[in-house]
């Protein structure tokens, strides 16, 4: 069972810019899909990289500043 209506999300994604969001998939996945930095937030502690997660998702991700 999903969470939305499939009309809210055809509604919804059909007025994305394709070509912005795939730009920004693709920061998505150099920032948490890299391995080297996946491997050192392993090794931090959840207070030591909250900042940074925060900063990485909203601010370069979903495009708040």
């Amino acid at each position: 069972m999903s969470i939305f209506q499939q009309s809210v999300v055809n509604k919804y994604s059909n007025g994305l810019d394709k070509n912005r969001v795939k730009a920004e998939y693709e920061k998505f996945k150099k920032i948490f899909c890299d391995a080297g930095k996946s491997d050192s937030i392993q090794h931090l502690k959840e207070e030591q990289y909250q900042e940074g997660f925060l900063r990485d998702l909203f601010k370069e991700c979903l495009w708040f500043d």
